[in-house]
């Protein structure tokens, strides 16, 4: 499997620090968003898709942004050789007022 840059904690510390949540008038932010994509043979991120939502497109889409400016992953293997990989981000929201 690919791993991001210093491993799950890492990656945790990325989300929080650098997912810039929507401007929302009256609206509470909360949820879970799935999100998959591909870690290609080069460590960078692409094919971004939410597969489960929040009925936020504005959130959607700051989740979309950040995983394409992700830094370098570490490829995934398959029998010693370096593969494209899928793989599955599920990210929690609570930013209740």
């Amino acid at each position: 499997m690919p791993e991001f840059p210093g491993g799950p904690t890492a990656l945790l510390k990325y989300i929080s620090t650098n997912l810039k949540y929507p401007e929302s008038s009256n609206e509470d932010l909360c949820g879970r968003i799935v999100a998959r994509f591909v870690v290609n043979k080069s460590g960078s991120t692409g094919q971004v898709k939410i597969i489960r939502g929040c009925n936020n497109a504005g959130l959607e889409a700051a989740v979309i942004k950040l995983i394409q400016d992700m830094p370098a992953w570490k490829p995934g293997k398959a029998n010693g050789t370096i593969v494209d990989c899928d793989y599955t981000l599920p990210i929690s929201i609570n930013l209740k007022e």
